[in-house]
């Protein structure tokens, strides 16, 4: 993924997609400044498992930045041509916040990979933004539920662009899922129940029939109780 793939101009229909996000954003009080790509080694077609993997992500970032980390989940379908290694296969979008740096973990990392950076952050009470990255990379890397190399993990900081790294993130509302599908409820700390009420038509977002389909149907009910 290249920065320009999430950073191109937006139209007025990627705008009234993302407006519940957006309303959502402000009302939790959240400032998002990361945004992560995460591919599978394997071939993973497997919509639960997905889920499943999201919350095992998310207790990890717990851990390692603390549990007041907020971040949104996003589930994405490859999309090149047939025979394309990962086509139709998942893949996912993450939105974090600016991780907290006063965490053991975070401390034993800086200790044992980037020393200079432990010594800034006792001096100043920071970190550049390049070693911001490097940790952050280090530690979706290490989980078990992503892949462990540089072209299986992307990150980038988000500048003033939000909106349209919202519309990217969830260009694939309704296409191969329903939007409340899209954007994991479980992982996710946002209240997505207007996505389960309502479904973007056109320029608006009108109510649509309550159905969750078998699979995904126990997770789903869980998530939006």
């Amino acid at each position: 993924m290249n920065k320009q793939d999430y950073d191109r101009p937006i139209n007025v229909l990627d705008e009234v997609r993302i407006k519940p996000l957006l309303e959502q954003i402000n009302k939790k009080g959240i400032e998002f400044k990361y945004f992560v790509s995460l591919d599978y080694p394997r071939r993973t077609s497997n919509y639960n498992k997905v889920i499943s993997d999201n919350k095992f992500l998310k207790r990890e970032l717990q851990e390692f930045f603390g549990s007041d980390v907020r971040c949104l989940f996003f589930i994405e379908k490859h999309t090149g041509a047939n025979g394309a290694p990962h086509s139709g296969c998942y893949h996912r979008h993450i939105l974090t916040e600016e991780p907290s740096l006063n965490t053991r973990q975070v401390h034993s990392y800086l200790l044992n990979r980037d020393p200079d950076g432990l010594f800034q952050l006792r001096m100043e009470g920071t970190l550049s933004d390049e070693s911001k990255l490097k940790m952050m990379e280090n530690a979706f890397r290490s989980s078990k539920t992503t892949c462990n190399s540089k072209k299986g993990t992307h990150i980038h900081r988000i500048q003033s662009n939000l909106n349209r790294v919202l519309a990217y993130a969830s260009k694939q509302y309704e296409r191969f899922h329903p939007s409340y599908e899209v954007l994991d409820p479980s992982s996710s700390d946002i209240d997505c129940s207007f996505l389960l009420q309502y479904k973007q038509d056109g320029l608006e977002y009108k109510t649509r029939p309550i159905h969750l389909p078998k699979g995904t149907a126990g997770t789903l009910q869980f998530a939006y109780r």
